[in-house]
């Protein structure tokens, strides 16, 4: 069995430390992130959803357009 000198310890000690501080930063992040991609997909939807919309209403008025052009 090794032992270890109070001096180890304390650098041990301050190596965890800052472990843990490092991990629960990246912790945080990645849950910001996660929350912000799923921010972002709601956008998307939404866009998507958006476009398709206009693309109908642009073919309507295409047609109407080659309707009344026919009729001429």
């Amino acid at each position: 069995m090794v032992l270890m000198s109070p001096m180890d310890l304390k650098e041990l000690q301050v190596k965890v430390d800052a472990l843990l501080t490092a991990f629960d930063k990246l912790d945080a992040e990645v849950k910001s992130l996660r929350t912000e991609r799923a921010e972002w997909e709601k956008e998307r939807i939404t866009l998507v959803a958006h476009n398709d919309l206009a693309t109908k209403k642009v073919q309507a008025i295409l047609a109407q357009l080659r309707k009344m052009e026919a009729g001429e």
